[in-house]
């Protein structure tokens, strides 16, 4: 399994506050990755963050990720060689049902690196014919999903952007850590 639900604390509340932040994004025409500081997101959320101290995670980078309708990502795997990424907490804000994330295992190892519209480095991309899906849902509660492996999100039947935040964190541990110790807590 590559997502696990995570009960967050005061979840309505830190959507709503996300929703009202996120509606500049809600007439992009393009796959685009927004960052967003931790300072503002503090701002925005705070309570999120109190939870994330009280389980002992480091913040790292968050980006709302928008994904126009009629649109796929490319199959690619989060971070890069030098600087990886293994795990990340999605929460979702608009139009995120019918729009799954989808998880591929490579056949034959062909990769190829390359810097996307998500990207400010290159990070390993795979083309549809070299991968089979294994598995995919639709991220509609804040959910933990496993970014190592190559995925893909697709927005073909909303009519409407799908938007989420991804928040990715740099706690050392995170590498050989699951989700299910942290799934459980209330």
């Amino acid at each position: 399994m590559f997502n696990y639900p995570f009960k967050l604390h005061n979840n309505d509340l830190i959507t709503n506050s996300l929703k009202e932040y996120s509606k500049k994004f809600l007439n992009y025409n393009s796959l685009v990755a927004e960052s967003i500081d931790e300072q503002e997101l503090k701002n925005i959320v705070p309570g999120l963050f109190l939870q994330f101290n009280d389980l002992n995670l480091k913040f790292d980078v968050a980006k709302f990720f928008i994904t126009p309708p009629g649109k796929k990502l490319p199959i690619h795997q989060d971070g890069s060689i030098d600087y990886p990424k293994f795990w990340a907490l999605n929460l979702p804000i608009f139009n995120c049902n019918n729009s799954p994330m989808i998880w591929y295992k490579p056949i034959g190892g062909n990769f190829f690196q390359e810097k996307t519209c998500y990207s400010d480095t290159p990070i390993s991309c795979y083309n549809q014919e070299d991968c089979i899906e294994i598995e995919r849902c639709d991220i509609t509660s804040p959910t933990w999903v496993n970014v190592r492996v190559p995925h893909s999100i697709e927005n073909l039947i909303n009519k409407n952007n799908r938007i989420i935040i991804s928040i990715r964190f740099n706690n050392t541990q995170i590498k050989d850590w699951s989700p299910l110790q942290l799934s459980v807590i209330s």
